[in-house]
């Protein structure tokens, strides 16, 4: 569906996405709607590529590695990303993934646990928009980043707008 409605060019989209959001060694994160895991795996690789970078080090008040949770309403999209996970060798024993299956309108997740969070492409499959926002905001703690991806048809019908949200929690810039 991405490649049909944005002729491929989700792909740049995505890899603007993650570049602005610059994980960090010790980020937590969830990707909603991300079923097939195409933001997570950006995700995590950046994640594992700043931790590697600081060696033996570790940042003051670390909590543990940094983990990517892909959160998806629909089971058969998160069985198709566990699938490429392993294709591309990041379901291993050192983890770092987590798959669960919910609605991003009343996530799962404790207030405050996240660092930062995505939806790409998928908040035209949600019901009630403003709920999905309040939960995003809720499971991302004070100086989180709130990414929302997205692209729309311009009313003459002639080509489409990409969109992306950017909410640094302490201020919506």
């Amino acid at each position: 569906m991405n490649d049909l409605m944005s002729a491929g060019l989700h792909r740049l989209w995505k890899d603007h996405l993650v570049r602005t959001l610059s994980p960090g060694a010790g980020q937590h994160h969830l990707d909603v709607a991300g079923g097939t895991g195409d933001v997570a795996f950006r995700v995590l690789r950046a994640i594992r590529l700043a931790e590697a970078s600081l060696g033996d080090q570790k940042p003051t008040g670390q909590r543990s590695r940094g983990s990517v949770t892909v959160f998806d309403i629909n089971a058969d999209m998160l069985a198709e990303g566990q699938r490429r996970a392993a294709a591309q060798g990041l379901e291993d024993n050192q983890g770092g993934l987590q798959w669960v299956e919910g609605n991003a309108e009343q996530l799962l997740f404790q207030e405050g646990c996240m660092d930062s969070y995505t939806i790409a492409f998928g908040i035209r499959n949600v019901t009630h928009r403003d709920a999905a926002l309040r939960e995003a905001f809720r499971v991302c703690g004070w100086g989180s980043v709130v990414e929302w991806l997205s692209c729309v048809w311009l009313r003459n019908g002639v080509g489409m707008v990409y969109i992306m949200l950017f909410a640094f929690l302490g201020g919506i810039y």
